[in-house]
């Protein structure tokens, strides 16, 4: 699962064994990398979630006109897509606002022991 932020150029990416980076880019210093862990539970949870909202079919069929974008991919066996959505749509959608706070609570748990600033 990757989840990338267009407008703090953010990537935080979870591996199938919960190992989870997260990395801050500003384009002219270097980048700042963070790793941390998810529980085995949390991801099947996750997981469990994209099934239940149908997250492949959040994807809009057209790319708008926006400032900035929230893209996360997952990579399951059985939900393998990527979804792009405005920043303000991930809060408006009922269903993709589901995923983003659980994705937001995944990089919260990885980053509880201080992953990065």
């Amino acid at each position: 699962m990757e989840v990338h932020t267009s407008g703090l150029r953010k990537l935080f990416s979870i591996t199938a064994s919960g190992a989870a980076t997260r990395r801050f880019s500003t384009g002219f210093e270097p980048d700042v990398v963070g790793h941390g862990q998810v529980k085995p539970e949390s991801l099947v949870a996750f997981h469990k979630l994209l099934l239940d909202v149908g997250f492949c079919g959040l994807a809009p069929k057209e790319r708008e006109s926006a400032p900035g974008y929230i893209v996360i991919t997952a990579g399951f066996p059985d939900v393998t897509c990527t979804v792009e959505l405005p920043d303000r749509k991930w809060d408006k959608i009922p269903n993709a606002k589901r995923v983003i706070e659980a994705a937001r609570k995944l990089e919260e748990e990885a980053c509880a022991q201080g992953c990065l600033p």
